[in-house]
């Protein structure tokens, strides 16, 4: 920020006084020095009586000239009247200043262009009395700071300790809680000196206020695709409760895509930039030190030992712009609590080799799990080559065979009583299915092949099985009946 300041012209008289050369003092002084060279033990009394007379007559025209020299008082160059002490004329206009200055609470320059001009009037005397009446009618205009932002006139102030309050408020206001290293302001700021009425000028106070408060400031946002009021309100930092009030006709639910909303934000008037060092304290990740094992099914994972992150400080140095954090250089760190590693035991099996209950696994050669069991994805993705034969996890009856039924393509459901309960598998996506509703089936018997019928990413089978009389009945793991 760069401040400067420019004064316009004063009117003011000037205060020191310059005297003219005194003729009269040169003639007397020439007057004695020619009667030291005459008086001399030869002079006659006739010659002594002739020179003390010329000279005394010298001391009384003297006398009589010095005394009739006065200051003459104008008033932009109209004479208002003439005065022996010109220092007591500028010690009046001085209270008449000072009295103004009082009155109107700031500085005050005068109008008029008052002069002093030394002669000699005889027969004339001075009128000081008059002189300082006529004077005060004298008018005096107030002096304030039109300050300058990049040019641009902000505001009138008072005199530049209210701008340097007001400016040390506004850093005040943005400095953090850190270290701080540096403030200043981005914009060039000039203080010009100027004429202007009290009530036009800002106080110290009412400059901050101003400084700090900004300006409001009004833009149209055109509704896109996708667009929400918190997003907006985010986007422009201006709270939803505002937006609704400046948008009274819109439903803040249905916003319609090419519609406008007006916002009205806060700018600030002036951009106050702050560098600080802080101290942050960050985790630091733990390793994860992977073991493999042929006795775990792919995509299974089982934590050995449980990681733990660690902890450490960091320093940065922060650049803000009117309080937002603009950019970030990180420039140490050091580590206070080093984290544990965490041991997880992973498969390597693509299929199961064996099961672990009555279920066959379904899928001739094995196949290659690619999905397990989890979340919204209530079955196990199995992917092996198309035509693949899919086999009956247990002896039963189909219970329904579908032809493109919606995402699931074609699907073969099967029922199985298993020790007094009752279970139900499904095979999804099948390229075709080989059996029909109310046959009996055995297990290990094909009952389909293997394809990408419905909504599949590639040839895969989607197996599922259910526990319950109602096959729609929450699923459970598959892998729960098989081991690696």
């Amino acid at each position: 920020m760069q401040l400067k300041t420019s004064k316009n012209k004063n009117m003011e008289a000037e205060g020191s006084e310059k005297d003219k050369p005194n003729p009269v003092l040169s003639l007397i002084t020439a007057v004695l020095n020619r009667a030291r060279k005459l008086f001399s033990p030869n002079i006659s009394v006739f010659s002594y009586i002739f020179l003390s007379s010329v000279m005394m007559l010298s001391i009384f025209g003297a006398t009589l000239y010095l005394e009739s020299i006065y200051h003459v008082v104008s008033v932009d160059g109209r004479e208002i009247g003439v005065v022996d002490s010109k220092a007591e004329i500028l010690e009046y206009i001085e209270e008449l200043k000072e009295t103004c200055r009082a009155r109107k609470g700031m500085e005050v320059e005068l109008q008029e262009q008052v002069s002093f001009e030394q002669e000699v009037r005889f027969g004339e005397d001075e009128n000081p009395g008059a002189v300082r009446q006529k004077l005060e009618s004298l008018s005096f205009k107030s002096v304030a700071y039109s300050v300058e932002v990049n040019g641009e006139p902000l505001m009138l102030v008072k005199n530049r300790e209210s701008l340097n309050k007001a400016l040390k408020d506004l850093k005040e206001e943005y400095s953090g809680s850190g270290n701080l290293e540096h403030v200043d302001i981005r914009e060039d700021i000039n203080l010009i000196k100027t004429k202007a009425e009290p009530g036009e000028v800002k106080s110290a106070e009412e400059a901050s206020q101003k400084l700090l408060g900004g300006k409001d400031r009004k833009e149209v946002h055109r509704i896109s695709r996708g667009d929400t009021l918190s997003r907006i309100s985010r986007q422009y930092e201006v709270p939803e409760e505002e937006i609704n009030q400046a948008n009274p006709g819109v439903d803040e639910y249905n916003l319609r895509e090419g519609e406008e909303l007006e916002l009205v934000y806060e700018e600030p008037l002036l951009t106050v930039e702050t560098v600080e060092k802080v101290k942050e304290k960050e985790s630091v990740p733990f390793p994860v030190e992977t073991v493999t094992s042929s006795d775990m099914l792919a995509m299974q994972r089982e934590i050995k030992q449980s990681g733990e992150q660690g902890v450490k400080e960091v320093k940065y140095e922060v650049k803000y712009e009117n309080g937002r954090e603009v950019h970030r250089k990180k420039i140490a760190e050091s580590v206070l609590e080093e984290p544990r590693k965490q041991v997880e035991k992973t498969g390597t099996a693509t299929h199961p080799s064996q099961s672990k209950g009555p279920f066959k696994w379904p899928v001739e050669g094995g196949g290659r799990i690619t999905q397990p069991f989890g979340g919204a994805h209530r079955g196990v993705d199995i992917a092996s080559s198309r035509g693949t034969p899919i086999l009956a996890a247990y002896d039963g009856v189909v219970s329904s065979v579908r032809e493109h039924f919606g995402s699931a393509g074609h699907v073969v459901t099967l029922r199985h009583n298993i020790e007094a309960s009752t279970y139900y598998t499904v095979y999804m996506h099948n390229d075709v299915n080989l059996v029909s509703e109310g046959e009996k089936v055995s297990r290990g018997q094909t009952i389909a092949r293997m394809g990408d019928t419905g909504r599949a990413t590639g040839v895969h089978l989607h197996f599922e099985i259910r526990k319950g009389l109602d096959n729609r009945n929450a699923s459970v793991d598959p892998l729960n009946y098989f081991s690696p």
